[in-house]
């Protein structure tokens, strides 16, 4: 089965959006995931786009932009199935393009005090 993996190898936590829904997983410095379709017959292409701490993923089809493949299942290293929200910094917020607004305390993987007006 395909699947793409996704390492962080920075020194800060890392947001894997997948798409359409900007389904979110945070990945600690030296964590890895795998995102793959959740059906075996299909041939998926992975479109990645990058920000700061953030990758968003996109799955289509045989390549097709037109064919987005909403059916996907994303693992950890050990093989065990993650689901959205996994990992998610206190206070993170998300935008209403996707993107997740966090502080700088938690990106750095620190706790944060959710009453806190650091942003």
């Amino acid at each position: 089965m395909n699947r793409l993996p996704v390492e962080n190898t920075g020194d800060r936590l890392l947001c894997l959006s997948v798409e359409p829904y900007a389904e979110d997983f945070w990945l600690r410095p030296g964590e890895s995931l795998a995102v793959m379709p959740s059906a075996d017959d299909t041939d998926p292409q992975f479109a990645v786009y990058a920000q700061p701490n953030h990758l968003s993923v996109w799955i289509y089809e045989s390549g097709d932009p037109t064919k987005v493949l909403m059916d996907f299942t994303v693992v950890n290293a050990k093989g065990t199935v993650v689901g959205c929200g996994y990992q998610r910094p206190a206070g993170a917020t998300a935008t209403a393009s996707g993107v997740f607004l966090i502080s700088e305390r938690s990106v750095r993987g620190e706790p944060v005090d959710n009453d806190s007006a650091e942003a």
